[in-house]
């Protein structure tokens, strides 16, 4: 998954998809991004998807609703997204559109797995 800027880890029942950009540009939900991480939460191996952005410091909107997007179909199958290493800046912005509420956060993937 590395040339699609992100790494897989299975983690006993979870995966984590560390994201591997330091900008996430122009990915609305049809991106192939968003479209292999939708892919890793619903072929039924994994009731949590983690999301790493620790080295992520810009998502722009567009990526933001492929985000959406993505929490919405991770519900739909029973698959629990957990995001973690969020940057103040984008977590400033998450919690200004209220996704904040929508979406679960955590510091750390240590966290994020036991959330």
């Amino acid at each position: 998954m590395d040339d699609l800027g992100f790494s897989v880890q299975q983690v006993g029942e979870a995966t984590v998809a560390t994201l591997q950009r330091r900008r996430i540009t122009g990915e609305g939900s049809r991106s192939p991004l968003w479209s292999a991480l939708e892919e890793l939460a619903t072929q039924g191996k994994t009731g949590l998807l983690v999301l790493d952005f620790a080295q992520v410091q810009y998502v722009a909107s567009q990526a933001l609703g492929g985000l959406v997007m993505l929490a919405k179909r991770c519900r739909a199958v029973g698959c629990q997204l957990h995001l973690c290493g969020l940057c103040p800046s984008i977590l400033e912005v998450l919690e200004l559109m209220k996704l904040d509420k929508a979406l679960r956060i955590y510091p750390d993937v240590t966290e994020a797995l036991a959330g």
